[in-house]
């Protein structure tokens, strides 16, 4: 039987990075949540350039997410490896996430609400968003609490449901968004996003159905 290749590697590869990033901030008085901080700011500041619209803000914008994703793989790491693991810590980094999610759809939205000629789906599609989002993050809490690490290794050889299960966890769409900022506007980023964050919820959830786990406490 054919075997596809595996493409996981490109939604993964700022794990990698952030491991380069680790023995830095390990000789460093920043705590784990200190990290998330960080992360979040980084968030908030891609939303902003994304907010603006133009061609230059927008690579800025993918350019401070991408900061923002190495950050995030980082926090935990150092964590672990200064014991300084807590349910807090993962409270605060799920919540962090969420709201860099909240805030990247809000700046896509202001940016393609800009333009004289902005189409008449952007308020919808950032509601779609938003409530995606929102949903998403229920879907990982409940993932938390079945036991769930979000660095499981795909059960399945299916190149393409493999990037989902990658993109649903611990990976990012970090490279898909250099793409869209380097030829898109904010318009098309907010539709596709909106499209993105729907469908990983929605694909995780069906797929949960059929590999139910036993309920537990989440990790700290």
């Amino acid at each position: 039987m054919a075997r596809f290749p595996n493409f996981d590697f490109l939604f993964s590869f700022n794990r990698k990075i952030s491991k380069k990033f680790a023995p830095f901030f390990l000789k460093t008085p920043l705590r784990p949540n200190d990290i998330t901080s960080l992360a979040l700011l980084s968030g908030f500041i891609a939303a902003y350039f994304m907010s603006k619209g133009s061609r230059g803000n927008l690579l800025w914008g993918a350019f401070f997410l991408q900061m923002s994703f190495i950050l995030d793989n980082c926090d935990g790491t150092v964590a672990r490896l200064k014991s300084m693991q807590s349910a807090f810590g993962m409270w605060y980094d799920l919540v962090a996430d969420v709201l860099v999610d909240f805030a990247l759809w809000t700046g896509f939205a202001i940016g393609a609400l800009s333009v004289a000629d902005a189409p008449a789906w952007v308020i919808p599609a950032a509601c779609a968003a938003w409530a995606g989002s929102f949903i998403n993050f229920l879907r990982v809490i409940q993932d938390r609490f079945r036991g769930n690490t979000g660095k499981e290794t795909p059960k399945t050889s299916n190149p393409f449901w493999s990037a989902v299960h990658v993109l649903s966890r611990d990976g990012d769409p970090s490279l898909l968004i250099w793409i869209l900022a380097a030829f898109a506007g904010p318009a098309t980023f907010l539709l596709l996003g909106a499209f993105y964050i729907n469908f990983i919820w929605m694909t995780e959830t069906i797929r949960g159905f059929f590999q139910p786990q036993k309920p537990s406490r989440p990790g700290v």
